[in-house]
C-alpha cells in the first residue's frame, strides 16, 4: 500500500528521519511510538502528501483513499445538525467503487498467493454489496458509529454549534469512522472519549478490513489494538512484532546487544587510538598507524538509545484527615429539564482511591465536581471531614494558566518556603529542565501545562485528590511516573480516567454510574471487570432458564456470591500472574536449548573455541528449567485447593 524508502526530513537543525524505511501493508495494525517532537506527526504529514521528503521516495497505491484524525478540530458547517453533518460527507457509493479500484490495483500488484486470495475475497464482497445493495444504508452505520462513540438519540438533530470542543473531535473521529479509508491515520483518538467510547472504538478497529496506523499514549489501547510497533528512535523507523508489552521486552533485548556491542566498539576504539597515539611518531610504524586511522575513519559507530525523559515525583505526605473524608446525604441535581440525581447517598472514607466508570452522559463529571465542591447542588447535603483539605484537577484547568508568565512564576509563588525544596529542583522533577522553566505558559504543549498544572497541585500537599482524565496528553513515560507517585500517595483518590492501566493500577474501589445510581464493587478495575463478566453470564442463564417461583435470589445473597466471586480472583490472580510468567519464560528456555542441540548435533562445533561456553550455558538452562517446571507445579497445586476449597463455601 505504501513505501517510504530512505526518507530524510528535518526542520532547521533539526533532523526528524534520517534515510528512514517504512512500508504498510494490507489489513496492517500499527502503533506509532516516540518521545514527543520526535516526528509521529510528521510521518503522517508525509503519508499525506501534506508535506515533502528533503530526500528519499514515497510510493503509494494511486488508488488508496486515507483518512487521519489530527489533534486540530476540523470546522465543519456549524448550523447543520450532526445526523446530517454525518450523512452529507460520506458518499457511501462512490468510496465503495473506489475501494474496489484500490483493491483490483492490489491484486494486480500482488505476488504471494495467500495474499491474492485474501484480497479476491475481500473485492467479491464489495462486489456483491456493490451491485445488490448499490450502497450502504448511511443513515444506520452513521448512528451505529455515534452510539458507539457516546451520543445519544437526542444528539442526532442538534446543531454542530451546541457541542463543545470535546465532542466535535469525536464528530471528527465518527466521520472519519464512517468513509472508511484504505487507511485510517489515528493521532491520540482516545484523549477526548470517556473509558465505554474507548471499549468501543477498542472492537471497531479489531474488525476494521482496512489497514490502521496509531499514536497513542495508552498501553492498553495499544495492547488491545496493534500488531506492530513502529519506534521512532535515533532518526529510524525500527519496527517490532507484536503489541505495546511485546515492544517493551523486544526493546530490552535490543538494548543489551546494543550496549555490548557498544563497550566492545569502545574497547577496540581505545585500544587503536593508544596504538596511534604510541607509534604516531616512529617511520617503521607509519604504514600501519595510518591504517588503523582510516579503520577510524570508516567505523559505523554503534549509538546508544537516549533514555526516555520521565518525571519523578515524590508526593509530601499530607496531614492526616478524619475517617469520613466527605459524606453526601439526598443529593439531587440537575439541569435545564433533565435530571442527573436524585436522593444520592454516598460516603467517602480515608484512605479510598475510588474510580467512577459509567456510560457517557451518566453524571461521572458531575458528581466529581459536586465532591470537589465547584458545582453547586440542588438539594441536599454535601459534609466536609475534618482536617480535609481538597484538591481538583480537570481539563480546563488548564485555562487558568496564565499564559504571560513563565513556569518558574508560576510555581515560585505556590511553593511553601520552609519545604526544604527549591522552585527549580521541584520543578525538575515534572521535567522541567535547565531553561524550560523560563518557558512563558503560552507556547507550552499540552502535556507540558497538564504537567505544570499538577506540579502545583501537588505542591499544595492536599489529602484528598479529585482528578478528571489526569492522564491526557501525557505520554507513556509520564502517565508510568505519575502512577508510581499517585501509588505511592497516603492520602485519599477520587478519579474519572479512560486509561484502564492508570485505574487498575491505582483504585481499590469502582464506582459505576448508571440512571442516576451508584453501585460500588470492591477492587481493582480488573476485579470488576470479572464481576460484570459473572453478572452477564447469570442475567444470560436466567433469560434461558428462569427462576421457579420462591427461588429467586435476594439483593443480599447475590452480593455474598459477588463478594465470593472477588476473593477467589484476589487469592488466584497472584498465582495465575506468576504462572503464565513462567511458562512464557519456559518457552524461551526450550527454544534456546533446541537452538544449542542443533548446534551440538554438529561433530565440527566440539573443535571450535565456543563449546565451552555454550555447554556451560546448556546446563544452566538445564537447571532453570528444573527449577521453573517444579515451581509452576507447584503453583498449579495451589490453583486446584483454592478453586475446590471456593467450590466447596458456596
Amino acid at each position: 500500500m505504501i513505501s517510504l524508502q530512505k526518507v530524510s526530513k528535518q526542520f532547521g537543525k533539526k533532523v526528524l528521519f534520517g534515510e528512514a524505511d517504512f512500508q504498510v501493508h494490507l489489513s496492517d495494525r500499527i502503533g506509532l511510538i516516540g518521545p514527543n517532537g520526535s516526528g509521529k506527526s510528521t510521518l503522517f504529514s508525509l503519508i499525506l502528501g501534506e508535506q515533502s521528503p528533503d530526500n528519499g521516495l514515497i510510493e503509494k497505491n494511486k488508488n488508496m483513499v486515507v483518512g487521519c484524525l489530527k489533534q486540530e478540530e476540523e470546522e465543519g458547517n456549524l448550523s447543520c445538525t450532526l445526523i446530517e453533518e454525518m450523512v452529507n460527507k460520506c458518499p457511501t457509493l462512490t468510496r465503495l467503487k473506489e475501494r474496489i479500484l484500490f483493491l483490483q490495483a492490489e491484486v494486480s500488484q500482488e505476488e504471494n498467493p495467500e495474499k491474492i486470495q485474501t484480497i479476491m475475497q475481500h473485492l467479491g464482497e464489495h462486489q456483491t454489496e456493490f451491485e445488490s445493495r448499490g450502497g450502504y444504508d448511511l443513515e444506520y452505520q452513521a448512528k451505529r458509529i455515534l452510539f458507539g462513540l457516546g451520543f445519544g438519540e437526542e444528539d442526532l438533530n442538534r446543531a454542530l454549534r451546541e457541542f463543545s470542543g470535546g465532542w466535535r473531535m469525536r464528530i471528527c473521529l465518527a466521520k472519519l469512522l464512517l468513509q472508511e479509508p484504505d487507511l485510517l491515520l489515528l493521532d491520540e483518538p482516545t484523549n477526548h472519549l470517556d473509558l465505554e467510547s474507548v471499549l468501543w472504538l477498542e472492537e471497531f478497529i479489531r474488525a476494521y478490513q482496512g489497514s490502521v496506523i496509531i499514536i497513542s499514549h495508552d498501553r492498553k489501547f495499544l495492547n488491545r489494538t496493534v500488531t506492530r510497533i513502529v519506534e521512532i528512535d535515533q532518526q529510524l523507523l525500527n519496527q517490532y512484532k507484536g503489541n505495546y508489552d511485546d515492544f517493551i521486552e523486544q526493546k530490552k533485548v535490543r538494548d543489551e546487544i546494543s550496549k555490548a556491542s557498544y563497550k566492545n566498539q569502545q574497547r577496540k576504539i581505545e585500544a587503536t587510538e593508544r596504538f596511534i597515539e604510541k607509534f604516531r611518531y616512529k617511520a617503521s610504524k607509519a604504514r600501519q598507524v595510518q591504517s588503523r586511522v582510516k579503520s577510524l575513519n570508516k567505523m559505523e559507530k554503534v549509538q546508544l538509545d537516549q533514555e526516555a525523559s520521565r518525571f519523578s515525583i515524590k508526593i509530601p505526605s499530607p496531614p492526616r484527615s478524619g475517617k469520613i473524608v466527605l459524606d453526601l446525604k439526598n443529593i439531587e441535581k440537575g439541569y435545564e429539564r433533565k435530571v442527573v440525581y436524585k436522593g444520592l447517598n454516598l460516603t467517602i472514607k480515608r484512605g479510598d482511591r475510588i474510580a467512577l466508570v459509567g456510560p457517557n452522559g451518566s453524571g461521572k463529571s458531575t458528581l466529581l465536581k459536586i465532591m470537589a465542591g465547584v458545582l453547586d447542588i440542588d438539594r441536599g447535603e454535601v459534609s466536609l471531614g475534618h482536617n480535609v483539605s481538597r484538591a481538583y484537577f480537570a481539563q480546563h484547568q488548564l485555562e487558568i494558566l496564565n499564559p504571560e508568565l513563565t513556569v518558574l512564576e508560576e510555581i515560585d509563588p505556590c511553593l511553601d518556603q520552609n519545604a526544604g525544596i527549591s522552585s527549580r529542583s521541584f520543578l525538575g522533577a515534572f521535567l522541567f529542565m535547565g531553561d524550560d522553566v523560563f518557558k512563558k505558559v503560552s507556547v507550552l504543549s499540552g502535556g507540558e501545562k497538564n504537567r505544570l498544572v499538577l506540579a502545583k497541585m501537588i505542591i499544595s500537599s492536599p489529602n484528598f485528590l479529585l482528578l478528571d482524565e489526569p492522564t491526557n496528553h501525557l505520554d507513556i513515560p509520564s502517565r508510568d511516573c505519575l502512577q508510581d507517585a499517585l501509588s505511592q500517595y497516603q492520602g485519599t483518590i477520587c478519579m474519572i480516567s479512560h486509561d484502564r492501566l492508570f485505574i487498575n493500577q491505582l483504585a481499590n474501589h469502582i464506582i459505576r454510574i448508571e440512571n442516576g445510581q451508584l453501585e460500588t464493587f470492591l477492587g481493582n478495575y480488573d476485579e470488576y471487570q470479572l464481576q460484570m463478566q459473572d453478572r452477564k453470564k447469570i442475567s444470560a442463564t436466567e433469560r434461558i432458564s428462569p427462576a421457579k417461583p420462591g427461588l429467586v435470589k435476594s439483593r443480599e445473597q447475590k452480593r455474598k456470591e459477588a463478594e465470593k466471586r472477588n476473593e477467589k480472583y484476589r487469592r488466584l490472580n497472584p498465582i495465575q500472574k506468576e504462572s503464565e510468567g513462567i511458562q512464557k519464560e519456559l518457552n524461551s528456555i526450550l527454544e534456546r536449548m533446541d537452538q544449542l542441540n542443533k548446534l551440538f548435533t554438529d561433530p565440527g562445533f566440539y573443535e571450535t573455541e565456543g563449546f565451552t561456553k555454550k555447554l556451560k550455558e546448556y546446563k544452566e538452562l538445564e537447571a532453570q528449567n528444573e527449577w521453573l517446571t517444579d515451581r509452576w507445579t507447584e503453583l498449579e497445586e495451589q490453583k486446584e485447593a483454592i478453586e475446590k476449597e471456593c467450590n466447596e463455601d458456596q
